[in-house]
């Protein structure tokens, strides 16, 4: 079991993943790619009840980037700190946001059919 640390860019939001069995997944699906200006975004993800914001709770904004996923920016600096899926009961960080040593590998890739094709770029 880990614990993982994160914060936005400008460290004005704070959170911590307790007791986890951090894995990373990749999605290729055309919203991670346009909210994060990348061809994929790269998620940790633990049961809500084991996330919690440790700094910066009111400095957050949320956009409802699907029916079912809210995400949680924080409002100083931009940085997209995590996202909620109101269809399971999980918290994703980006992993670009960890500050605490993570030495884990990718398990998991989505929407694997919205892949860019890395040939024509």
């Amino acid at each position: 079991m880990s614990t993982v640390q994160g914060s936005c860019f400008c460290q004005s939001v704070k959170y911590l993943m307790q007791d986890i069995e951090p894995t990373a997944s990749i999605c290729h699906c055309g919203f991670c790619r346009k909210l994060h200006g990348s061809d994929y975004s790269v998620w940790v993800s633990a049961p809500l009840e084991k996330f919690k914001l440790t700094e910066g709770e009111a400095l957050l904004s949320t956009f409802k980037a699907a029916e079912y996923t809210t995400s949680y920016f924080c409002s100083l600096c931009g940085t997209k700190v995590y996202s909620i899926d109101s269809r399971y009961n999980y918290a994703s960080v980006l992993c670009a946001t960890i500050t605490s040593p993570l030495n884990i590998g990718v398990t998991k890739q989505w929407f694997l059919e919205d892949k860019l094709n890395r040939e024509i770029l």
